[in-house]
């Protein structure tokens, strides 16, 4: 009898085990589960997990290296070709746009036709360390031809997501036309 006694004390104690198992399962499970709207940070907070730019990739433009130096709160180094070139309006062009490792800031890029102030093309954030080899225009139709471009350049603190600083470059945009070897 002291045999089955303890039989049944044991099953009973494996259920009880199972059971418990099953709701730490499950409490994890719904943990995981919440949305994540829930598991975002408190605007106070900011935010540390950002969506780069979708054409971005890690590391330098090739030909470039990285100081190895943090720039200070007040500099933001960029790198964008100055004379890109695209084969057709439709088609991806050799912007090589790079926000240099040594930046303490997420970069965005906007790329606006100086001549009508129309915005052709506006990179997702670049985290420090990330570049754009080439991308195609924004939703354009612009024939072949030679075009005065105004770059917008934006600093955004990682943290908060605003922008701190804006900088001004000029290039010209090269479609179906090659641009001129020098100058």
């Amino acid at each position: 009898m002291d045999l089955r006694r303890e039989r049944k004390v044991l099953r009973t104690a494996t259920i009880l085990l199972m059971i418990a198992v099953a709701a730490v399962l499950i409490i994890g499970l719904f943990r995981l589960g919440k949305s994540d709207e829930e598991n975002l940070p408190n605007d106070s907070q900011g935010t540390t997990s950002v969506e780069s730019d979708q054409d971005a990739r890690n590391g330098s433009l090739p030909g470039f290296e990285a100081t190895g130096e943090k720039n200070g709160e007040d500099v933001l180094s960029y790198r964008i070709h100055s004379k890109p070139y695209f084969k057709r309006g439709d088609m991806p062009g050799n912007l090589s746009i790079e926000n240099p490792p040594e930046n303490q800031y997420l970069m965005q890029v906007e790329l606006e036709l100086t001549d009508t102030g129309e915005v052709i093309y506006k990179t997702g954030y670049l985290k420090p360390g990330q570049y754009i080899a080439s991308a195609k225009l924004d939703d354009t139709q612009l024939g072949d031809g030679v075009y005065p471009t105004t770059v917008w350049i934006y600093a955004i603190d990682m943290d908060t997501l605003d922008p701190v600083g804006l900088l001004e470059e000029h290039i010209t945009l090269y479609i179906g036309e090659k641009p001129p070897e020098n100058n």
